[in-house]
């Protein structure tokens, strides 16, 4: 169905060649309206508006906006040279009469290579062959810019057939209709695509260790049924998808038997549900999900047994789906979707002088975008294109059944298509091309010969790998098991042997071993052990390999023997591998440098161990010196305090003593006045009374004036006298305190400038040259007699170092050639005597690696960790 405005566009013969520009009598309402009363044209308008549109005011399309029919350079839609546009302006404005007069004698004058203008003008009978290998589209100019391509519509072409048919109940990924245009791909590419078979052909049938039964659509079931148990050629599809973050529902020890006879619907996720129902569409009865087919809690015992058959899993598979609808919680990975958005429009001619209505033989399909922006806005920036086992996962895949969130796409050596295109177009134009099974199976197969092959060269290695290395891992030890499959399968083929992302038989692996970290990307990975040292997987981001020159390494140039690789232990997925290798360790230190280095860089010296010493000790006073200034606050801190309570004593102290020798001659008359009253009350009783009344009522009084007397004393004392007799000596004591502690503040700080300025002209020294007399070697004794021997050689760290340390470590000559010498550096691995881990690589010439051999030294075997 077309809104009025949209058939207004084929009701007349409209140009090709000279790109004629019409009005498009849509207004923001009817254009709301058309989409809400089912304008297919206008569905595929707006979709396209998010690909192809740098958008204005939403609310203001689609006023002022026109279109043209045009068409598109061959050279460029097919190799990207010249230019895009045919342009050609007709002198017209408006499409009456004398425009259709002047177009019919134009023709001749069409600017395409075969005049494919006058072709569609006049329904030629070899139109169909000419318009096959030509690019058209209808372009949407104004406020916003649309393209959407056009190519003649084939009536026999079965993939069309199912595309339209049926096409208003196809509201879903998961619908019948849509499934069956996947099974139609599938059945075809097996059919008649001969290229396009298993990834690791083999005359011996497999089946993985375990599969999902899901039955067919009359009769669905899910339950874990064993390989060995079926019969070797049945078809199973494999499922390439993002795990869930809650990893619970899972094959487990303690399930696995339960799960033979049925897997209970609480242990079904969303994804796997969806998995089943497109498998048993596909007419296909086993499904094949890492989830559940791999046991997850044994230790990585079962996983480290089914790793090692991943690649055949997956490229021996009838297909797999990948699962790149943008992730939800709770929903699988088939999607609610409008089909008049991603389906094809049949159009009458647009072009034919004949009625277009009735009376062209010829109709035209009007498409969304093109298959590579399709691609890269659905799938490409998914975040299933983003998990690093998809990488392998969609390599070994010999079929690809994509569902993103709005349609489905389809991608195999010979066809990539999606409902959009329903049946592709050509296999090398470049403009609807998308990175899929084609393009990767010929990166893929580039490393089984020629010069860029594993045997030959580690440069296409890093090239192929420059997907994966950006890629997300959840578990960082996963960096090598994820592309372990696509070596294997390439390792089957080829025999050349691989290791921990290397390949041992390379003409060029000791170059191999020289990777570097791309700059910026200095960054040790987060979450334990990753992998072995001396491989690329330990360190996260991308890493380069141009770093020893090109081209195949001579037997005269190699200064390390790579014996063999070794299994050092471990289960799961952390296994240790290390090189058992043969070469010189050659004793230095690095003086690592300041992290600040203005520009961005970091440069770490090598240097003799003995002078690295001589640093270290320069460091280490530095050190002293900065935490002698913390130590000497804390210490006035703690003295500060104990003369505080020193002089609280010395202040009780003064105060009691007076209060004694004030009230010492009232107490001594008082117990004299006592003595005699006692003998006079003892010769008379009744004087005694009478006396000891009188006494007891003279001492209330006495005790009263003695004890205001002593208060008002001491606040006499408090606030007359201590003040005048003490506060000029306390002013004077804190002075002076004040005085000595600036004093040592200034020293602290003197002694730290000098260390600071004395460690500055160390590595001052050290951009010049230092030459360090060793007695033990007579050789560089004698050089130093001459003064003319520095020592100059930098690191090149894999992950950023302290600041301003030295660290002893070895230098490992690996190549040369001419002056030049590349290597790495190592230092000894924790709780070992012969293994070594890399730390970085260098370069330097052979002069100054001879300055480093003090003494002869000889070839050692050890280990690469």
């Amino acid at each position: 169905m077309l809104c009025s405005a949209c058939q207004e566009i084929f009701s007349r013969p409209r140009k090709l060649a000279y790109a004629s520009i019409q009005p498009w009598t849509q207004t923001p309402e009817t254009f709301k309206l058309a989409k809400e009363l089912g304008c297919h044209l206008c569905h595929l308008i707006e979709a396209a508006r998010g690909y192809d549109s740098i958008k204005g005011s939403s609310s203001c399309f689609p006023n002022n906006i026109s279109y043209a029919f045009k068409p598109i350079n061959p050279n460029w839609a097919r190799y990207g040279v010249g230019l895009k546009w045919y342009a050609f302006q007709s002198s017209k404005t408006e499409d009456d009469q004398e425009e259709l007069e002047e177009f019919r004698q134009g023709v001749e004058l069409d600017p395409t290579a075969n005049n494919l203008a006058h072709l569609l003008a006049t329904d030629a009978p070899n139109l169909r062959q000419e318009a096959a290998s030509s690019w058209m589209v209808l372009q949407f100019y104004g406020r916003e810019n649309i393209v959407l391509p056009i190519e003649l519509f084939d009536p026999d072409d079965p993939f069309e057939e199912i595309a339209q048919n049926h096409l208003e109940s196809q509201t879903w990924t998961g619908s019948l209709g849509t499934l069956k245009l996947a099974k139609s791909w599938l059945e075809n590419c097996c059919k008649n695509h001969f290229s396009c078979g298993a990834r690791n052909p083999s005359n011996a049938p497999f089946l993985p260790t375990r599969l999902l039964d899901v039955g067919t659509i009359d009769s669905p079931c899910l339950r874990l049924v064993y390989g060995s148990s079926l019969d070797p050629k049945s078809p199973y599809i494999a499922l390439s998808h993002r795990w869930e973050t809650n990893q619970t529902r899972v094959l487990r020890v303690s399930n696995v038997e339960n799960y033979q006879t049925a897997i209970p619907e609480p242990d079904i996720t969303p994804t796997v549900q969806d998995a089943a129902t497109v498998t048993r569409a596909l007419g296909i009865q086993y499904l094949w999900i890492d989830c559940l087919c791999i046991i997850q809690d044994d230790d990585g015992t079962d996983w480290s047994k089914e790793s090692s058959t991943m690649f055949k899993v997956y490229s021996l598979s009838a297909c797999t789906i990948a699962a790149a609808a943008s992730p939800k919680p709770n929903q699988g990975f088939l999607r609610q979707r409008s089909p008049l958005a991603v389906r094809p429009y049949i159009a009458p001619s647009p072009f034919s002088t004949n009625n277009s209505l009735c009376g062209s033989p010829y109709k035209f399909k009007i498409h969304p975008p093109y298959l590579n922006r399709l691609h890269d806005a659905h799938v490409r920036s998914s975040e299933w294109f983003k998990r690093g086992w998809v990488f392998q996962e969609r390599m070994l895949a010999p079929r690809l059944l994509i569902f993103s969130s709005s349609q489905l796409l389809w991608g195999c050596p010979m066809l990539q298509a999606a409902e959009s295109w329903p049946s592709g177009k050509t296999g090398t134009n470049f403009i609807d091309q998308f990175t899929s099974v084609a393009e990767e199976t010929k990166r893929l197969y580039a490393l089984f010969g020629g010069e860029k092959s594993v045997r030959r060269s580690h440069v296409g290695w890093w090239e192929f790998l420059g997907d994966y290395m950006s890629s997300e891992l959840t578990v960082g030890s996963d960096r090598l098991p994820a592309v372990q499959g696509i070596a294997e399968m390439i390792s089957s083929r080829t025999g050349v042997k691989y290791f921990a992302g290397f390949w041992l038989d390379a003409d060029d692996f000791l170059r191999g071993l020289l990777w570097e970290v791309k700059d910026g990307e200095e960054k040790k990975p987060e979450g334990g052990w990753r992998a072995p040292r001396f491989s690329w997987a330990c360190v996260e981001g991308e890493v380069k390999f141009d770093c020893a020159g090109e081209g195949r390494v001579r037997e005269e140039d190699k200064l390390m023997k790579v014996l063999e690789g070794v299994k050092m232990g471990g289960t799961g997925r952390n296994i240790g591998e290390a090189l058992r290798v043969k070469g010189k360790l050659l004793a230095a230190a690095v003086l690592t440098g300041d992290l600040d280095g203005g520009d961005g860089t970091v440069e770490h010296r090598i240097v003799t161990r003995e002078n690295g010493r001589l640093q270290a000790e320069i460091y280490r006073k530095e050190l002293e010196f900065k935490e002698s200034v913390v130590g000497r606050a804390q210490e006035n801190i703690i003295a500060t305090t104990q003369a505080a309570k020193s002089k609280g004593l010395q202040v009780l102290e003064s105060i009691m003593w007076p209060l004694i020798v004030l009230l010492s001659p009232l107490i001594l008359a008082l117990f004299i006045v006592a003595l005699g009253l006692a003998i006079a009350v003892a010769s008379v009783a009744l004087g005694v009374a009478a006396a000891c009344v009188g006494v007891a009522i003279a001492l209330v009084p006495i005790g009263a004036a003695v004890f205001y007397s002593s208060k008002l004393l001491s606040h006499f004392y408090w606030t007359h006298l201590y003040p005048r007799i003490y506060a000029d000596r306390l002013s004077r004591e804190a002075a002076e305190r004040a005085r000595e502690r600036t004093a040592h503040e200034e020293e602290m700080l003197r002694r730290q400038r000098v260390a600071e300025e004395k460690a500055q002209r160390v590595f001052e020294d050290l951009e010049k040259g230092v030459i360090f007399e060793d007695p033990k070697s007579k050789r560089l004794s004698k050089a130093n007699q001459d003064g003319d021997k520095p020592l100059k050689m930098s690191l090149n760290s894999d992950f950023r170092l302290p600041s301003r340390q030295v660290i002893e470590v070895f230098v490992l000559p690996i190549l040369q050639e001419v002056d030049i010498v590349w290597g790495l550096m190592v230092q000894v691995a924790k709780d070992s005597s012969d293994q070594y881990e890399r730390l970085g690589t260098f370069q330097t010439t052979k002069e100054e690696i001879a300055k480093l051999q003090l003494l002869e030294a000889t070839l050692e075997e050890f280990f690469l960790v």
